[in-house]
């Protein structure tokens, strides 16, 4: 019997995300044919209100649900802890992110690349976080490095028009991109799904288990659907973007098991396309 109902919880649990999944996506492919999306886009050059989506659907769920937001990643407590291993991760992610200068992200070759890359990070920064290092050394070291790239790109990359444009895609990519797609992937998914699959695996002492595969592989899933929106007549698969980001949400996946939060995911997620973002175009 016990079994039996352990198949249930599980097998309910995966319809509920795949459900939550599928609706937000829903939504979005709603909002793209409204005027409102087209105000958006020429005004505010991003989808603000659909990356909100990612944000405001699992909260939805965890209310009607009086599901634990702690249990789902929405932990604060150690704010220290985690703003100095999120600078701890900052170094290697951004030095990670150097082979999006030569290939492209869409292209098989180019996936292949990314997603090696991306393996590579998630041996490096499992590693780098086994091993306790100085606070202090990586506050200096974070701070100048990430503080010069920010300060270069605001001085010597060409100001677009209105100036405020750049702060904006800054807060974009930041916060709708890196923390509402966090909350979305590894806080509701990854974490709905450790709770009834458990976590009987360990990486170089991190437990996990089906959550972090299955939240990977849903996330590769939504990038596939970058440019597809069936109300539009867009049927573009982007296959090979989606694979190499199920490497990427490996990555950011076991940073949330190894904190048991999501803000040290979600700045490593948007801090870096943040800081990139004012250099180049990002659609």
């Amino acid at each position: 019997m016990n079994q039996e109902n352990g198949k249930i919880k599980k097998a309910s649990a995966i319809l509920e995300i795949f459900a939550a999944f599928a609706l937000v996506f829903l939504l979005i492919w709603i909002f793209r044919i409204t005027p409102s999306w087209q105000w958006q886009r020429i005004h505010l050059k991003h989808e603000f209100m659909n990356s909100t989506l990612f944000l405001v659907i699992p909260i939805l769920i965890l209310l009607m649900t009086r599901r634990d937001f702690v249990a789902h990643g929405l932990c604060f407590k150690n704010l220290r802890t985690h703003l100095i291993t999120a600078l701890i991760c900052l170094i290697p992610v951004g030095i990670s992110v150097a082979p999006f200068a030569f290939v492209e992200h869409t292209s098989m070759s180019g996936s292949l690349v990314l997603a090696a890359d991306h393996l590579l990070l998630l041996l490096v920064l499992a590693l780098l976080l086994k091993k306790r290092l100085s606070p202090i050394m990586v506050v200096v070291f974070g701070t100048l490095f990430f503080g010069a790239i920010t300060y270069v790109s605001f001085t010597v990359a060409p100001l677009p028009s209105p100036i405020w444009y750049k702060p904006l895609r800054f807060i974009y990519f930041l916060f709708f991109v890196g923390f509402c797609e966090e909350m979305f992937f590894r806080g509701y998914i990854q974490s709905r799904l450790n709770a009834v699959f458990g976590r009987p695996h360990a990486f170089l002492g991190v437990p996990w288990g089906w959550g972090l595969i299955i939240s990977s592989l849903i996330f590769g899933l939504g990038h596939v659907f970058n440019h597809f929106n069936p109300f539009l007549g867009e049927f573009n698969w982007m296959w090979w973007w989606g694979f190499w980001t199920i490497f990427s949400g490996l990555v950011f996946g076991f940073i949330r098991e190894k904190t048991g939060s999501i803000l040290v995911s979600a700045i490593i997620h948007g801090l870096p396309l943040a800081i990139g973002s004012i250099y180049v175009r990002f659609e």
